[in-house]
Parts: C-alpha cells; sequence; structure tokens
C-alpha cells in the first residue's frame, strides 16, 4: 500500500514541493526573521503581557460566574451520580454484561443478538399488522444474512476471503 502511495502524482508533486522550500530563500529568511524576533526586545514584552496575571479574577462579575459555576457543577454531579447508579442497577444493563462474559469466544454475539431480537419483534408485528410488502422482506432477508454471517468467526471468514478466486485476482492485478 505504502508503494502506491510514493508513487503517485500528489506524493511526488508534495515531496518536490516541500524540497524546494526547504532549499528556497524564502524559507532561509523565514528562518532568520524567526531567530530576529525570538530574541527581540519587543517579542518578549509581548510574551511577558500574554503571560501576565488577568485582573479579571479579582473582579465581582468574575466572582459571581465563579460562584454560580461550582453550585452547577455541584448540582450536575449529583445528576451524574444518580444516573450512574440508575443505570449500573438495571436489568438490561445485567442482561448486556451477562452476555459480554458469555460471549467471550464471539465478540460479536452481543451484536448477534440485539439484531436477532429486533429481526424477531419486526417480523412479528409486520406479520400481526398484515403489512408485509417486497422491501420489508428484503430488508428482514439482508439483516437475517448479516446475522448469520455473525455467527461464523472472523478468522473463518478471512480464510475464506483470502483463498477465494477472486480476492487473489484483484490481489494480482493491485500488486
Amino acid at each position: 500500500m505504502r508503494s502506491y502511495i510514493e508513487n503517485s502524482l500528489a506524493y511526488r508533486f508534495i515531496s518536490w514541493s516541500i524540497l524546494v522550500y526547504r532549499s528556497s530563500c524564502l524559507n532561509r529568511f523565514m528562518e532568520t526573521l524567526g531567530r530576529w524576533t525570538e530574541n527581540s526586545t519587543i517579542y518578549k514584552g509581548i510574551i511577558r503581557y500574554f503571560n501576565r496575571k488577568s485582573f479579571a479574577e479579582n473582579s465581582v462579575f468574575y466572582r459571581i460566574l465563579s460562584f454560580m459555576g461550582k453550585k452547577l457543577d455541584i448540582h450536575a454531579g449529583k445528576i451524574h451520580t444518580k444516573l450512574a447508579s440508575a443505570i449500573n442497577s438495571s436489568k438490561v444493563k445485567t442482561l448486556i454484561d451477562t452476555l459480554k462474559t458469555e460471549s467471550g469466544s464471539n465478540p460479536n454475539a452481543l451484536l448477534l443478538t440485539a439484531l436477532v431480537t429486533f429481526l424477531s419483534v419486526y417480523a412479528l408485528v409486520t406479520s400481526i399488522l398484515g403489512t408485509w410488502n417486497t422491501a420489508r422482506l428484503l430488508y428482514i432477508s439482508v439483516l437475517g444474512i448479516i446475522c448469520l454471517l455473525l455467527i461464523i468467526p472472523v478468522k473463518t471468514l478471512k480464510g475464506w476471503v483470502l483463498s477465494s478466486r477472486i480476492y487473489k485476482v484483484l490481489h494480482y492485478i493491485w500488486e
């Protein structure tokens, strides 16, 4: 892949532009100007001005805003604590944690479970309402195929792709 980038026209143009700039008079002028300004009194004064302590921190308006911000921060922390405890004690999180621990061998099991649940409910509701059409059937079929692909381990899928003739032809063309 690196050889494709290095042989591309854009990469060659950018490399040539950088080389031309580094050996140009403009680059030498800018470096000299930079050294002059770093050692100048004006530059040091500007840096000292920006690094000084602000007088705004001593103002009444700043203190009022700071006080209000601290109070809002306390209330936001309380809300966060309550939400975190509610989420940690919820049944959905317990179910997800259980699925994660049970699916140690297949990392796609959680996604697979969610997709199968969605497909089942979607098909059930569509059947109850009697609103089947070609688009919904195609949608459920595609999601079903994705579910089947998620059951197969990634190593097996990778092996199938690497041994396929299409991959070998494309690999031959690109290399």
